[in-house]
């Protein structure tokens, strides 16, 4: 990642459509942040239950058999009549199952090539407008199976059965963006997350957001999957990837005892992706200002690729980015910055404050 794009954006951010996400991040990061996504505005604001709710729910092999409980009222005009239906907890999420006599499903699309060329369009005119800098690209964020899907399903027999049609659909998508949108002005992210889970917590916990095995060891897994969809992306489009603990309200599915688990997949996963990896971004929590957390940094082994710490937090702002920034670098005399996760479950009223907080500690870097 060059050094004057020193920021990046995890991907979702609150705001009523893309337009308004573009305008509300291009003039505020300016040349420092390498990628600029849509805000995954609507349900993709919370991430793959964007999944749940438009592809494993409507499809006529695969039976809903909990959903989350609709909210009371909508209480940000940003949301819509779907985000009604959105977990709240461990305890309010959707789960399926597939009917018992289908071995096998396809699924026709996923949706995010659909959302990415309409919102390519406009990103494309506010940058012929000076909104957004000429240097900065159009960021995709799309989910690799195991975090797309397994959350959701009710067993190994309905993971099994769905992750093919997943995989065989995510390539379609894949190719439909490379084909409507400029390579070179392009930059696809992998989110990472149940798959960080899965090698933290050995693969099992016997409760959600694991629930039950999959085959093999979980890091290798992963690897498999880089390896099959990272080819596909062209050495012109920018690829990085988000280690992620999840967000779900707010606080980490797991929170990880230091950064040992996400260098070991950094490390591994730039190596399996058999194509150049330009980042990967590592979680900070905010209560870790501690040498300890950032220590596995010494064993980080990513080549070229530019390492992301996701230490900025609007709780304790600029002076706690700065405590977090001072560690890291003690260790680790390069990198760049971003959240620990998305912005989306955020109050649309503090992205203006979070934004600022990134240039206000660039000095920092």
């Amino acid at each position: 990642m060059p050094v004057n794009q020193p920021i990046l954006l995890v991907g979702s951010i609150p705001g009523g459509d893309a337009e308004s996400v573009f305008r509300a991040c291009g003039p505020a990061l300016g040349e420092h942040v390498i990628a600029i996504p849509d805000g995954e505005t609507g349900l993709r604001r919370v991430w793959v239950n964007f999944i749940a709710a438009s592809v494993l729910n409507t499809h006529p092999s695969i039976r809903s058999v909990s959903q989350p409980k609709p909210v009371g009222s909508i209480e940000n005009e940003w949301r819509t009549e779907a985000e009604a239906f959105v977990p709240s907890s461990f305890d309010d999420m959707w789960f399926f199952v597939v009917e018992p006599s289908v071995e096998t499903i396809e699924i026709d699309r996923l949706g995010y090539a659909d959302h990415a060329i309409a919102s390519y369009d406009i990103f494309k005119r506010l940058k012929g407008e000076g909104v957004n800098s000429s240097g900065v690209r159009f960021q995709v964020s799309l989910p690799l199976a195991e975090s797309g899907i397994r959350w959701f399903l009710a067993s190994k027999r309905d993971y099994d059965i769905v992750k093919p049609a997943y995989d065989a659909a995510l390539k379609r998508e894949i190719a439909a963006i490379l084909k409507a949108i400029p390579n070179e002005d392009l930059l696809i992210q992998w989110g990472v997350c149940m798959e960080v889970l899965a090698a933290d917590l050995d693969d099992y916990t016997g409760q959600p957001p694991l629930g039950y095995p999959l085959d093999g060891e979980p890091i290798e897994r992963w690897e498999a999957a880089l390896a099959d969809m990272s080819p596909l992306i062209p050495e012109a489009t920018k690829l990085g990837l988000h280690l992620c603990y999840g967000d779900l309200g707010h606080a980490h599915m797991v929170e990880p005892a230091d950064l040992t688990r996400s260098v070991e997949m950094a490390n591994r996963g730039c190596l399996a992706a058999q194509r150049r990896i330009d980042y990967v971004h590592m979680a900070v929590p905010r209560d870790r200002k501690d040498s300890a957390y950032f220590a596995p940094l010494k064993n980080l082994d990513i080549g070229d690729a530019t390492p992301v710490l996701g230490l900025v937090h609007h709780t304790d702002g600029e002076a706690g980015t700065r405590e977090r920034i001072a560690q890291a670098k003690a260790i680790l005399p390069q990198f760049s910055i971003a959240t620990e996760c998305g912005f989306g479950r955020r109050p649309q009223e503090q992205i203006p404050e979070l934004l600022d907080i990134h240039c206000r500690v660039l000095d920092a870097l």
